[in-house]
């Protein structure tokens, strides 16, 4: 399990704490290594994301919330990076829980995760990233699994 902000890493562990053969690790995920800012809203509403996700900041008062409480450097590695550290060799199923805006940027770092391991991918799509989305996994052979309730999509390996 991966949680780059902080306070939501502290509630992530304790969750893991009872699971095993899981490793939580406070770090973030995007297209390529590096160290990116992550903001945080205040702690009631337990919202953080990276800087780069401009979308997320056109209105700095997303729902009530600013995103002024705190900023810091994190650690990110792509998805192909971080499968590789921990040496997987095999993956089922990638669950990938990021605002819609920039998960497009985080599957570029996903291309050999998705056409060698082929596993099964749960994420969010905004509309208005959803043609880019499909486009990203028809170009590595996979079935869009249409969800009409959230924005929580399947994606399965053809």
């Amino acid at each position: 399990s991966v949680e780059p902000d902080k306070y939501n890493f502290q509630v992530l562990c304790k969750n893991n704490a009872q699971l095993e053969n899981v490793e939580s690790m406070n770090l973030g995920v995007w297209s390529k290594d590096s160290f990116l800012e992550i903001r945080m809203s205040d702690t009631k509403s337990w919202r953080s994301t990276l800087n780069v996700n401009k979308v997320f900041f056109d209105d700095i008062k997303l729902h009530g919330d600013t995103f002024e409480f705190g900023s810091h450097k994190i650690e990110c590695k792509s998805i192909d990076s971080l499968l590789n550290s921990l040496k997987i060799k095999s993956l089922t199923l990638l669950g990938i829980t990021i605002p819609g805006e920039i998960t497009a940027d985080v599957l570029e770092g996903a291309t050999h995760t998705l056409s060698s391991l082929r596993p099964q991918v749960s994420l969010n799509i905004y509309p208005k990233e959803k043609k880019h989305i499909l486009e990203i996994f028809e170009s590595h052979n996979y079935h869009h699994a249409e969800n009409s309730f959230s924005s929580m999509h399947i994606f399965k390996p053809g």
